[in-house]
């Protein structure tokens, strides 16, 4: 039988996948087959917990080897080369070394499936400041030649044209290497620059979004009009979708992008090219905080 998958969660029940201090594999892996899904656990991770990451990774091909652990389909992060934070620990944005970087990317061969990079974490909007050495190229280079995907997310608002083109360039990088990966999105929408408001919350959003909704639902989205409607940012990546170069990942609890928004982008992007996910985490602190 085929189990769902959550392929960018941050916890299930009790289990924190940042706290990699106290992180059973095993634990995850009877929690997972207890709700019947395979997971991959997700991790904020701080410059100070990479050596224990790497020890995790170890456990994690050593375990997935010998058959123990069905219901974890490998591990993924979220960051350090996060131009913005958004909603993720300020402490797990941060620039590596290329040694660190190297370190990191040679996780793919025992687990790691792909990392979430701000397309423009080297531009002067980026909160990471930087240096010319550690480029974008260099970046996804490292990453794409490892096995690991890169996932494009935490986007800058600064200059939308200029990340819309590193965009680009990631997925020309990934050509250039006859597609060893599939190139993903962080969840869609959100954490970008946008020409529309994506999302209603709250009692007043409720309000709001019925006087909204009905001129929403009259706009149809034209693959040449896109940068205008939704902004260039999420119109490149859902067109790089469209012609099978990338594969977008929405979250679909509601939330994160209103439902008619979840039911257009399904529509004109068609169904291969979209994962759901959930973003998932049951627990009150993420990496140590609430």
């Amino acid at each position: 039988m085929d189990l769902p998958v959550e392929i960018h969660c941050h916890g299930i029940a009790h289990i924190d996948f940042s706290a990699l201090e106290c992180l059973d594999l095993r634990a995850v892996e009877a929690t997972a087959a207890a709700e019947a899904i395979v997971c991959v656990p997700t991790i904020f991770l701080a410059r100070a917990q990479l050596d224990r990451f790497v020890e995790l990774t170890h456990e994690y091909d050593a375990l997935s080897r010998s058959g123990e652990l069905p219901h974890i389909a490998g591990l993924a992060l979220e960051g350090p080369l996060l131009a913005s934070s958004g909603g993720t620990p300020a402490r797990a944005a941060w620039l590596p070394t290329a040694t660190e970087w190297i370190r990191l990317a040679s996780c793919g061969g025992r687990g790691l499936r792909y990392v979430v990079v701000s397309p423009d974490f080297a531009s002067r909007h980026s909160s990471l400041r930087p240096c010319s050495a550690f480029t974008l190229k260099g970046a996804v280079e490292t990453l794409i030649d490892h096995g690991v995907a890169p996932a494009l997310g935490h986007f800058t608002r600064g200059d939308p044209k200029m990340s819309a083109e590193h965009v680009e360039e990631i997925l020309s990088i990934n050509e250039g290497r006859g597609r060893p990966v599939t190139v993903l999105t962080d969840h869609l929408f959100n954490d970008m620059p946008l020409a529309f408001r994506h999302a209603w919350r709250g009692p007043r959003g409720e309000r709001e979004r019925e006087a909204a909704i009905a001129e929403v639902l009259q706009q149809q989205w034209d693959a040449e009009d896109l940068d205008s409607m939704i902004g260039i940012v999420p119109a490149t990546l859902i067109r790089a979708a469209r012609r099978g170069e990338l594969v977008l990942c929405l979250n679909f609890d509601g939330e994160h992008v209103d439902p008619v928004y979840c039911r257009r982008t399904v529509e004109f992007a068609g169904t291969e090219a979209i994962i759901a996910m959930t973003d998932r985490t049951d627990v009150g602190r993420l990496a140590g905080e609430p």
